[in-house]
């Protein structure tokens, strides 16, 4: 035999193959991170959205047969009448509240929280809302209006953040 016709792997030839596959490993890696953070933020991006059109929805509900409607810049302390308001608390939830009960009607859920303005532009019984939903930097804004089908005017303010109504 001859010692010099061995067959293997010299260490440099290993050295070439490890870096070979670190840089391949390194790659790899960086697109499974760049597609895990698109994914996390897209989700975020959706929950918002989700989020925002439910309170336009559960709005446009509540108020679309009210029969007194008012537009306020915040909630009257204490309530006594027999006006229903929905307004955002401090929490940052969508609220209603009368003088006998309190429900939320949206909670931000984690960190997002809700802004709701309220105004009256073309017709006295259309009713226009902005709702932004925010999460950290992020959020979503809906524009929207309600026809009020029993009802010819609106009292109040022309803006504001609380809606007072009777159903």
């Amino acid at each position: 035999m001859n010692p010099y016709n061995q067959r293997g792997v010299t260490l440099i030839e290993v050295m070439i193959g490890i870096a070979i596959a670190g840089i391949i490993f390194q790659i790899i890696l960086s697109f499974y991170i760049f597609g895990s953070r698109a994914f996390n933020l897209g989700e975020v991006q959706s929950d918002l959205q989700n989020k925002t059109r439910i309170a336009a929805r559960s709005l446009t509900k509540e108020l679309r047969y009210a029969k007194e409607l008012r537009i306020l810049p915040e909630v009257p302390d204490p309530i006594t009448s027999d006006w229903g308001y929905i307004f955002v608390n401090d929490d940052s939830f969508i609220e209603y509240r009368d003088k006998d009960s309190s429900r939320i009607i949206l909670n931000g859920s984690g960190n997002s929280g809700f802004q709701i303005s309220f105004e009256v532009k073309d017709s006295p019984r259309i009713l226009c809302f902005k709702i932004t939903c925010s999460s950290g930097t992020r959020s979503y804004e809906i524009e929207s209006e309600v026809l009020l089908l029993n009802l010819d005017t609106i009292d109040g303010s022309d803006n504001g953040t609380v809606v007072g109504f009777k159903l």
